[in-house]
């Protein structure tokens, strides 16, 4: 290493009560109104299983017409039960430049909102070359995403373990099929509003045994690529 090179030291980032950071971000997309997801994933039930797999942040992408359920909800929350779950609850509608810094942020347990991009533009500011840069990250958290094709890939693509919760008010569209399919194959967890908690303890299975992005074609896999990118095509056309 040169004498100028800057070091790089990785700390584990704690919560307020000792737990390492967990986040845990939810996209309902930037057009379709998914306020029943937002319900459920507010409701204590669901909070309270997040709490049990060591979550210790919940954030929200709410969309055009959520803000209203999102802070009807988190703000009436039991008192008790907010203090017991340690759990911070933020939210916002959507965010010009994409999500994928929300991502990164559920992916490294980052300890504020800020990709490694970002973090690296800066350092010319606040780190002289040299001098040790301390990066704090928590532990590998999840994405829960409405089931549209461009939230879903980007959390494969960043390969976060992803629940995909299809929306039931959208009519003839194929986000119960997309869904389906790649949960079949080991990429997703296939996530219900009517019982959202079970996704999270099936979700920590999944990190055991997801298959990395993009699919390759093999003997032993039961769905082809083919298969796969047709269902991916009808949704966003998607090639890849």
């Amino acid at each position: 290493m040169g004498q100028n090179d800057q070091i790089l030291q990785t700390e584990t980032a704690m919560n307020a009560d000792g737990r390492p950071i967990k986040r845990c971000f939810l996209t309902v997309g930037a057009t379709a109104s998914f306020t029943s997801l937002i319900r459920a994933a507010l409701s204590p039930q669901f909070l309270e299983i997040l709490y049990k797999h060591d979550y210790t942040h919940l954030r929200i992408q709410y969309g055009k017409d959520g803000r209203k359920i999102f802070e009807d909800h988190a703000w009436v929350l039991p008192e008790d039960l907010k203090q017991r779950l340690n759990i911070d609850i933020s939210g916002f509608d959507f965010r010009t430049d994409g999500l994928a810094e929300e991502m990164t942020a559920a992916k490294k347990g980052l300890t504020a909102m800020e990709s490694d991009s970002r973090r690296k533009k800066r350092t010319g500011d606040g780190t002289e070359k040299g001098q040790a840069e301390v990066i704090k990250a928590g532990v590998e958290g999840c994405v829960i995403s409405h089931a549209g094709s461009g939230s879903i890939l980007d959390a494969l693509r960043l390969e976060i373990p992803t629940v995909v919760v299809p929306n039931p008010d959208l009519l003839d569209n194929h986000q119960l099929e997309l869904a389906e399919v790649l949960a079949e194959q080991n990429y997703v967890v296939h996530g219900k509003l009517d019982n959202l908690s079970d996704a999270i303890p099936a979700l920590e299975d999944l990190r055991r045994k997801r298959k990395a992005w993009p699919p390759v074609v093999g003997t032993n896999q039961k769905t082809p690529r083919q298969a796969l990118a047709t269902v991916m095509d009808d949704e966003l056309g998607w090639v890849d």
